[in-house]
């Protein structure tokens, strides 16, 4: 035992002198955790752009070009510059910039045998709906309403138009999504 409160040393021999131990510890306190997220126009990250290491949970990537599919992708670390311990990348997600927006006038659902859709269209735009029974399900799982088969209906004029869910009932409830291009 140490006397007089003294630290014990790192190194400790037993009674005979054969035997050493090293020890050591740590004492971290408050300890902040650093995001560096990165963005490039392609999946393999070349030349990408990046945040730099802050604590900023959320960060907006300026100067994207429409039309652009841009990928994603984050880690974490925490300590020092010098000694820093990093995350593994997150996964890679990616996305269409799209800097405009469509406006949908008029749009209304009528309920009855199905669900109809309908809008004040813009001609030369395509449109179609997506459904689902779950939410949570991936996007690209969701299948479209028809005709046609890839659920696309493009409009030829500035008229009113309308899609068709006609197995739409009450239970289960179904989910949907406009999508316009």
């Amino acid at each position: 035992m140490p006397k007089n409160n003294r630290q014990r040393p790192l190194i400790e021999q037993n009674e005979t002198n054969n035997y050493t131990k090293a020890t050591s510890s740590i004492t971290v306190s408050d300890p902040v955790t650093l995001y560096y997220a990165e963005r490039a126009n392609n999946v393999g990250f070349t030349s990408p752009l990046n945040s730099g290491w802050t604590t900023q949970r959320a960060w907006t990537f300026t100067g994207l070009v429409s039309g652009q599919t841009n990928w994603y992708r984050v880690k974490a670390g925490q300590g020092p510059e010098t000694n820093r311990v990093v995350s593994e990348w997150s996964n890679v997600e990616s996305s269409i910039q799209d800097n405009g927006y469509i406006r949908l006038g008029n749009f209304n659902i009528v309920e009855g045998t199905g669900s109809t859709f309908t809008f004040d269209a813009i001609a030369g735009c395509q449109y179609r709906i997506r459904y689902s029974q779950d939410v949570s399900q991936p996007l690209a799982a969701w299948p479209y309403l028809t005709p046609p088969a890839d659920g696309w209906r493009t409009a030829v004029s500035n008229d009113p138009l309308w899609i068709m869910d006609t197995g739409a009932t009450n239970s289960p409830r179904r989910f949907y999504r406009l999508e316009v291009k």
